[in-house]
């Protein structure tokens, strides 16, 4: 006998939805054809709720949405980022950035007299933090409101701009939403070489890439993993120190 899912299927998360017409296509597609172990179909009638699991042998149903739904975030390549700014709710601001595409390290701008970066890759982590992005949970935005959040906003060289506002709530759980534009301000792509430029976007790639984030992310609030969302919350004292007495800083 098949195995109805319609309890499984209730919890189907709405950021997932199931297209009826791509399961009928899959289902005609399959036809009489037999399956090994192991493998399974979705079959369908007109409704979700008359959606089957139709298996042979062992069925493992995930018990964690993050192992079933699209696992698609909006990834920012390391590559293309020249400016990643940080605005805390208090007006704190920590900004990074790196004029060559192909720098290995961030650097911290606005560094104080006196001060200096605590060492030379403190501040790759937080450059490099949209270059992969995963969930842990995932609900409409109109359901979780963000209140007085950490604003993160990333500017790529030919014009992106990407922005998360995160919080971080009384369980120690850290919360977003996305946001892009293109932002002809922000196109830093005057000096760079040929070479340099391979792989950037143009405008009309940039400005199709902020409405796909839009659409596709803008309505949701995702819940990140702990570590990268300590990553957006990086301090100062994580990034710059004070300069030790009689240490050469050179010049």
């Amino acid at each position: 006998m098949p195995l109805p899912i319609a309890d499984i299927l209730a919890r189907t998360h709405p950021y997932d939805s199931l297209d009826a017409d791509a399961l009928h296509d899959l289902v005609a597609h399959v036809g009489e054809a037999r399956f090994e172990a192991d493998q399974q179909i979705y079959a369908h009638g007109d409704r979700l709720p008359a959606l089957y699991l139709i298996a042979e042998g062992r069925v493992e149903v995930w018990d964690k949405i993050d192992r079933w739904l699209d696992s698609e975030m909006p990834i920012v390549e390391r590559r293309r980022v020249h400016i990643v700014r940080t605005v805390k709710p208090g007006g704190e601001v920590i900004a990074i950035a790196k004029e060559d595409p192909d720098a290995r390290d961030f650097t911290v701008l606005d560094i104080p007299d006196g001060m200096r970066m605590l060492h030379t890759t403190s501040a790759n982590s937080l450059g490099s933090a949209f270059g992969f992005l995963t969930f842990e949970d995932v609900v409409p935005a109109d359901q979780k409101p963000l209140d007085d959040p950490l604003l993160v906003q990333v500017k790529t060289f030919e014009g992106l701009v990407v922005e998360l506002h995160v919080v971080k709530t009384d369980d120690d759980a850290y919360w977003c939403r996305f946001s892009g534009r293109f932002d002809p301000e922000s196109v830093a792509m005057d000096g760079l070489s040929e070479g340099k430029r391979h792989g950037m976007k143009t405008e009309d790639e940039v400005r199709e890439e902020a409405d796909r984030i839009n659409a596709r992310f803008g309505g949701w609030v995702y819940k990140l993993p702990e570590y990268k969302g300590k990553d957006f919350f990086i301090t100062r004292d994580e990034l710059i120190m004070k300069i030790p007495e009689g240490e050469k800083t050179g010049g």
